[in-house]
């Protein structure tokens, strides 16, 4: 497997979601195949003329514009893609497809991004690039580029269009990275989210590359539990370098999003190999 093909599998992951409205059962699911790499705010157009055509409710009127979502009983946070939130419901995630709610009241606004005109969903995605850029090149190589250039971008992601996306790109991912973007996730038994950042430069002092095992020891110096980090649905070798798992499974946002769980991968072996495909028990 080559490291393009691993990045081009990664953007090929996709999640059979099927879209309920509760509040009316007469109304039939929406199905979709919708990209781990996506984001669920970038469906809400196609979610609205679903509910206009089957449950009467105006695409313009307040409940229709005041959509949001939900999950196991708690509200998706959206403004994190689609793979990563579902994979933050493992060890034991919804069975597929993946049934999510959709709520037309009482939008929580304490805990959700409302996606709105004037807080676009693409903003979102290019002050994501921005920050990472900022970590790993202080902001040069995105402040060189051209809003032509940030558009293809999103237009990438928003049409699934890898090609696209990653020529541009590209430039974003090359050079030498002063300080890897990441964030590790855990889900809190209360439904709260724990995020954790902290700086991470590619290698060691004494240039060995630096590993996920030593990126845990950085961020949380006294956990002691035996942990996995993964993403894509694939649980990493702890001893993988950090460099390599950011290069090749980073989200289009250029972080590598990382989700925290109990236990340990059988081997290294085990997980080199699990790394290279999409996880059978979450994908389709």
């Amino acid at each position: 497997t080559t490291p393009d093909s691993i990045q081009r599998q990664v953007w090929d992951g996709k999640l059979p979601v099927c879209f309920v409205l509760p509040e009316d059962p007469d109304v039939p699911p929406l199905y979709s195949l919708v990209p781990r790499v996506g984001y669920f705010p970038a469906l809400l157009d196609r979610l609205r003329a679903h509910l206009s055509r089957h449950a009467g409710i105006d695409e313009d009127s307040p409940g229709a514009q005041q959509l949001w979502l939900r999950s196991a009983g708690r509200p998706l946070r959206w403004h994190l893609p689609v793979g990563l939130l579902y994979d933050l419901e493992r060890p034991k995630p919804p069975p597929l497809p993946w049934e999510v709610e959709i709520r037309t009241r009482d939008f929580p606004t304490d805990e959700l991004v409302s996606f709105g005109p004037n807080n676009s969903l693409e903003s979102y995605f290019l002050y994501c690039l921005k920050e990472a850029d900022a970590l790993k090149h202080r902001a040069r190589v995105i402040n060189e580029m051209g809003e032509r250039e940030h558009r293809q971008l999103w237009q990438g992601l928003l049409n699934d269009q890898f090609d696209q996306f990653s020529v541009v790109n590209r430039k974003l991912m090359e050079g030498e990275a002063k300080y890897l973007p990441f964030r590790i996730y855990q889900q809190e038994a209360d439904g709260g989210l724990s995020v954790l950042q902290c700086l991470a430069k590619p290698h060691r002092e004494d240039s060995t590359p630096l590993t996920l095992s030593d990126l845990l020891r950085i961020c949380l110096p006294n956990f002691t539990d035996p942990v996995t980090l993964a993403t894509h649905g694939v649980s990493l070798p702890m001893e993988t370098p950090l460099a390599w798992a950011y290069d090749k499974l980073a989200y289009p946002d250029n972080f590598l999003h990382l989700v925290l769980q109990p236990g340990r991968c059988n081997s290294a072996g085990d997980g080199e190999s699990s790394a290279m495909q999409l996880d059978s028990s979450s994908e389709s």
